[in-house]
């Protein structure tokens, strides 16, 4: 039931966008957008907060990539000595 309530709003959704649309009547912008633009626009930027911002971000790279490549680690790992004590004859 809950499905094809689902799929009832979505319908719904779009026939209204599509009604919009034909009259010409364009939203601007979406809820998302204007978040998005408020938060980019909102700030004082200058030298010192960009320097500041790519030293969080590059961090923040660095950190998910650490924890991604251990992931792989850990799976290749227990893969790997799963495979080698098969190949020794031990279960």
């Amino acid at each position: 039931m809950c499905v094809i309530n689902d799929i009832k709003e979505f319908a719904v959704g779009g026939f209204k966008t599509f009604r919009k649309a034909a009259k010409g009547s364009y939203d601007g912008e979406s809820e998302a957008v204007g978040a998005i633009r408020q938060e980019m626009f909102s700030r004082s930027s200058g030298r010192g907060n960009d320097v500041l911002n790519l030293h969080h971000d590059r961090r923040m790279v660095e950190h998910d990539a650490r924890l991604g490549f251990n992931k792989v680690i850990l799976i290749n790992g227990q893969a790997g000595a799963k495979t080698a004590g098969d190949q020794c004859g031990h279960k």
